[in-house]
């Protein structure tokens, strides 16, 4: 795991209203364990120098963190939260990491500024009724030779994912991993593939 400097949650950053979401600001599992494969290689092959990476649903960063700490040459967080980008500009700070920038941003629609050679996301495949916005905005956001790794805490992710995947003209590939969470990687469909079905 690449050491991070992972400043604590404060109030500042946006308190919530008692029936507001901090989900956000503690660790999930799946992200945890995806970051720590980035820095180990995931052996996949996944090198992030000089890579445009845009994490989707980034909560506290941790995978985004990880890719600029790797050399990433940049790295786009995107919540549709304002406080984890509050808090994520705070990390990057505390961490000296430059490259990295914030965004608002609701699945469905594209990342700004893309296209990004590498999605992340980590622990948001959980609502299936947002799975395939999610998808979307991957879609939309990857370079043709990208590839998304999304993680997820679960051993058996719904099955409409991969039709929805199929749907949008993303070929995914599910693999379990020690942790244990299932990596889901995701690469875009070629266009004279997509045109023969």
């Amino acid at each position: 795991m690449v050491p991070l400097i992972l400043p604590p949650w404060h109030p500042e950053l946006g308190a919530a209203p008692p029936d507001g979401d901090l989900t956000w600001a503690y660790p999930w599992p799946a992200g945890e364990r995806l970051a720590a494969d980035l820095a180990a290689g995931l052996g996949v092959e996944v090198d992030c120098r000089k890579l445009r990476v845009a994490e989707l649903g980034c909560g506290r960063g941790r995978c985004g963190l990880t890719a600029l700490a790797l050399g990433a040459a940049a790295v786009r967080f995107c919540d549709v939260a304002v406080e984890p980008l509050a808090y994520v500009g705070r990390a990057l700070l505390a961490n000296g990491l430059e490259g990295g920038s914030t965004c608002q941003h609701a699945w469905g629609t594209p990342v700004p500024d893309g296209p990004y050679d590498l999605v992340l996301g980590a622990d948001i495949l959980y609502r299936p009724t947002f799975q395939r916005a999610l998808l979307q905005s991957v879609v939309q956001s990857l370079a043709p030779a990208g590839r998304a790794l999304l993680a997820d805490p679960r051993s058996v992710l719904e099955p409409e994912l991969k039709e929805i995947a199929v749907e949008l003209g993303l070929h995914l590939r599910l693999e379990r991993r020690p942790g244990p969470y299932t990596l889901v990687t995701a690469t875009l469909v070629p266009e004279s593939r997509l045109r023969t079905r």
